[in-house]
């Protein structure tokens, strides 16, 4: 099951993504200073879910050719079943609300989830 998300979420996922505001269909204008906290550092989650290895600045083509482990799908699976069940159209603060405690589970730090999460929702769109 995959998540329809708004605007605004699929305008986050694109910049965590590293996809430009120039080549995103939305022509995202939100300040990206805002999402710098997201950069994803070497950490035990790297070493379980290989979509965290790629750096921020590298384009989007990287997540398309990623080829997703049976572990990150199961993670994923989990993250977007709490976000679906989410009431309404969720702001990206609620959806971070509920997919961060699985992250931690799953043994992610805070950024780490956030940056998993929307990769993840960005590789899904285009998985075959």
């Amino acid at each position: 099951m995959k998540i329809t998300a708004s605007l605004s979420v699929a305008a986050t996922i694109l910049s965590v993504c590293g996809c430009s505001s120039a080549e995103s269909p939305m022509n995202n204008t939100q300040d990206r200073s805002e999402l710098a906290h997201i950069e994803t550092t070497p950490t035990q989650g790297t070493q379980m879910y290989p979509i965290l290895k790629y750096a921020r600045d590298q384009s989007s083509d990287v997540l398309l050719k990623h080829k997703a482990t049976d572990d990150e799908k199961l993670l994923f699976k989990r993250m977007d079943s709490a976000v679906v069940a989410l009431t309404g159209d969720p702001d990206i603060d609620r959806c971070y609300e509920v997919i961060i405690p699985i992250g931690r589970e799953a043994g992610l730090e805070e950024d780490d989830s956030i940056a998993f999460w929307t990769r993840m929702n960005f590789f899904s769109e285009f998985e075959p």
